[in-house]
């Protein structure tokens, strides 16, 4: 290969999803039971950053929407809606995407919100 010769590199792993962050053995709820208090409410799936501070815990998820509702820290920690297809398609320092960890035990909202 000459010096003027330039060869482009392309990497598929930057193009799809690394995980399936929710899987069907969750068996999350598309939509939490409103009559539940919040505080009660199970997290059975944790989301991270592996090159930030940012983390998602999942309460339920719409497959059709792909939609999670549960508590996310980004610059703070929040109640509300996260959005999965945003997750998916994120890649932080080095092209790294979030990760779903293997190793947290279920807790509740109000067990997470507590935690510093």
């Amino acid at each position: 290969m000459s010096a003027t010769q330039t060869t482009e590199v392309t990497s598929t792993f930057r193009r799809t999803p690394a995980y399936r962050y929710v899987r069907v053995a969750d068996r999350l709820p598309i939509d939490i039971d409103r009559t539940k208090d919040l505080f009660e409410v199970l997290l059975p799936v944790r989301l991270f950053n592996p090159t930030g501070g940012d983390t998602w815990w999942l309460a339920s998820y719409n497959p059709e929407t792909r939609v999670a509702f549960g508590v996310a820290e980004t610059i703070e920690r929040t109640v509300g809606s996260i959005d999965l297809t945003e997750l998916v398609e994120y890649r932080g320092f080095l092209g790294l995407p979030i990760e779903r960890d293997l190793h947290y035990s279920v807790k509740t909202m109000g067990d997470v919100m507590a935690e510093e």
